[in-house]
C-alpha cells in the first residue's frame, strides 16, 4: 500500500499501484519524450486514478514549461 498517495476522489491515503502506461509529452525545448505514468486504486471507495509529474497537464501533449513558452 502507498500511504503518501492521496485518492483525489475520496481523500483517503489508501491506494495501491495499479497499472502504468506511457505516454508522449513535449518539453520547453520542443522536444518529444516519452514518460512513464503510474496508476494508482484506492482501497476505500475503488477507483483508479493516475498520478502525472507536476510539469504535464492531464490529456494534453505539451508540458507546462513548453506552455509557458508560447507552443
Amino acid at each position: 500500500m502507498t500511504n503518501d498517495i492521496k485518492c483525489p476522489h475520496c481523500g483517503a491515503y489508501h491506494c495501491i499501484k495499479w497499472d502504468s502506461y506511457s505516454r508522449d509529452v513535449v518539453n520547453i525545448n520542443n522536444e518529444e519524450k516519452k514518460i512513464n505514468v503510474q496508476r494508482y486504486k484506492c482501497k476505500i471507495c475503488g477507483r483508479t486514478f493516475s498520478k502525472l509529474p507536476e510539469d504535464v497537464f492531464p490529456r494534453k501533449k505539451y508540458s507546462r514549461s513548453a506552455g509557458c513558452k508560447g507552443m
